[in-house]
């Protein structure tokens, strides 16, 4: 799914074409190169929650100790910044497998370049991801609470009428299901959409990165 969004953006953004069906044949030749990216992601991820994990233990281990809270600080520091790097990474090789045609080990290779290029760019965005994430969920929040009165009186309506709570409660977790589906899907294709021109703009000319700009601005006055 993901990898069809990302084609997706390659039909929309590249070629000016809009076939749902062409994205999903796309993804499905490349289905095994992005699998093994997946793999790899998770495989990294799960190594550095391992790595977290270890540090909270050896604080709650040695409470009265300072040194295991200054282990804890500075692993979980470093840690995540490896877990933004490895999230950027996986986005990138996405892109480099589907939009470059490339294989698995040679999309990581170049996602890891292209990375280290551009990591500073990478945060901005990531801190505008976390904002925009922080908003669909409380639209989300908000939706479910509109929704949730006018389902708790259909409820009480069924109920009432027809001595049944059962099929009340499956229709309203349908109508929930179905509406955070619907805000969840708008998002998952924003992002992936905003990934797609974001991988485009770092093969451009001149620095990515609103921070450098901003700095090379003074230098150009």
């Amino acid at each position: 799914a993901q990898g069809a969004l990302v084609a997706a953006g390659e039909f929309i953004f590249r070629k000016r074409i809009y076939s749902f069906k062409a994205a999903w044949i796309s993804a499905y030749q490349h289905f095994w190169s992005l699998l093994g990216v997946l793999v790899v992601k998770a495989i990294t991820a799960l190594v550095v929650s391992f790595g977290i994990s270890w540090a909270q233990y050896m604080v709650e281990a040695f409470p009265h100790a300072w040194w295991p809270k200054i282990i804890f600080v500075v692993m979980f520091a470093g840690l995540a910044i490896i877990d933004i790097g490895i999230t950027f990474v996986a986005l990138y090789a996405t892109c480099y497998v589907v939009l470059e045609k490339m294989n698995m080990r040679k999309a990581l290779s170049s996602a890891i370049n292209l990375f280290g290029k551009h990591w500073l760019a990478s945060l901005e965005i990531g801190v505008i991801f976390l904002v925009f994430n922080t908003i669909f969920l409380l639209a989300s929040k908000i939706i479910f609470a509109a929704l949730w009165a006018p389902l708790l009186y259909f409820a009480v309506l069924v109920k009432l009428s027809t001595g049944l709570f059962g099929p009340a409660v499956i229709i309203n977790l349908a109508v929930l299901y179905f509406a955070a589906w619907i805000v969840m899907a708008v998002y998952t294709t924003w992002f992936f959409m905003s990934v797609v021109l974001l991988f485009d703009h770092m093969h451009g000319e001149g620095p990515v990165s609103k921070v450098l700009r901003f700095f090379s601005s003074f230098g150009r006055s």
